[in-house]
């Protein structure tokens, strides 16, 4: 998901801190947002063993 600005975030932890300007949705069913805009509500993780990157979770389209 690209966003509209870019958003610094710091787990304090293995992540670190980064200054993102888009962000990977980790949830089924998203695709059909694809090309559209949207607003989320949802939880910021890390996800370490993967990407190293901070992740969405938890997501409600509002």
């Amino acid at each position: 998901m690209k966003l509209a600005q870019a958003l610094r975030f710091d787990d304090g932890g293995s992540c670190g801190e980064q200054e993102l300007r888009s962000l990977a949705l980790n949830q089924g069913d998203m695709a059909r947002y694809q090309g559209k805009r949207i607003q989320v509500r949802a939880k910021v993780f890390c996800q370490e063993n993967r990407t190293g990157s901070y992740h969405l979770s938890d997501i409600e389209v509002l």
